[in-house]
């Protein structure tokens, strides 16, 4: 530990591409982790070659799996928080009811569960007009996994393709 100085600086404060023993840092030796293997390099090949046809079919087809019951899931949790939603509307709906009295109540109650429902707050900062088509977006969001695939299929990166199907099987059980 050296102080600074009356202005701050740190004496002797070595260069960033240097370790203390004087050395300079090989940056190079940072972009491979020897521990991994390169996607499509030798070794993956020789590991993917040695398989079974059959064990070769599971290591593309257990993370589909996965990630299929994970979205499965997800849609029930939705569907459970969907339903519980509307029942709690409908009660709060029939509760309102109950109250309302001269119209004045009436807007009261509307005005109410129109600040209850769910609100698309992206929609009314961009200023989108509440029917806009969604087309596009839906072709995108369709075509974007499509290619994914496609690329991790032509190319047999059988690792891009479990890592990231785990990572969406992950994020779909943390959603739904």
């Amino acid at each position: 530990y050296h102080p600074a100085d009356s202005h701050g600086n740190f004496p002797g404060f070595p260069d960033e591409d240097t370790t203390e023993g004087g050395r300079r840092i090989d940056y190079d030796e940072l972009e491979h982790d020897p521990s991994e293997r390169r996607p499509g390099g030798p070794v993956a090949e020789l590991v993917l070659r040695g398989l079974t046809p059959e064990a070769y079919r599971q290591k593309w087809l257990l993370p589909l799996v996965l990630f299929l019951v994970a979205l499965l899931l997800q849609s029930v949790g939705l569907h459970l928080g969907t339903r519980r939603y509307v029942a709690w509307m409908a009660a709060l709906d029939g509760r309102l009811h109950l109250t309302s009295g001269p119209d004045g109540e009436e807007a009261r109650r509307l005005h109410v569960l129109e600040h209850l429902r769910p609100q698309d707050n992206f929609a009314a900062l961009v200023g989108a007009p509440r029917e806009a088509s969604e087309d596009v977006v839906d072709l995108v969001a369709w075509c974007l996994p499509l290619v994914w695939a496609c690329l991790c299929v032509g190319t047999r990166n059988v690792r891009l393709w479990s890592r990231t199907l785990a990572a969406g099987a992950a994020i779909a059980l943390l959603k739904g």
